[in-house]
């Protein structure tokens, strides 16, 4: 079973750990404080962060990671399941916040982006840049 559940601060050297194998580095002072960590079973295996901007209506998703050697098949439900959880966190953010977010959008590779549009997402880009982006 997946579950979703708020990045805590003792989650980052994981995920940080899960960055550096595919050659990146995730730096704390820049996240947000808007981090989702789905599980599997109890044990962490994909995490994103949303960044909430304030002079437009957007939701950018930023720092996608599973972690190592998952297995498409889990991270594929993961994904839908974390995807799901951040499109109601901002219908909720509209509803209790009197605010407007009306796109989520982010940059992925091409592979992910596949995925995101099996789950119902529109992409747009080009193979070294893609976007995904949801109306709300």
């Amino acid at each position: 079973m997946i579950t979703v559940r708020q990045v805590q601060p003792e989650d980052i050297p994981m995920i940080q750990e899960w960055a550096k194998r595919r050659g990146c580095v995730l730096e704390p002072v820049l996240l947000s404080p808007h981090g989702f960590l789905a599980e599997k079973d109890g044990a962490p295996v994909l995490a994103i962060w949303g960044y909430m901007m304030l002079d437009v209506p957007v939701i950018t998703l930023d720092n996608l990671y599973s972690k190592p050697r998952t297995s498409i098949k889990v991270v594929r439900a993961a994904m839908a399941d974390i995807f799901r959880v951040i499109q109601d966190w901002i219908k909720r953010l509209n509803e209790l916040g009197g605010v407007n977010y009306c796109v989520i959008r982010t940059f992925i590779n091409q592979r992910a982006a596949k995925e995101a549009q099996k789950l119902g997402w529109k992409v747009t880009g080009n193979y070294a840049q893609t976007t995904i982006y949801c109306h709300g």
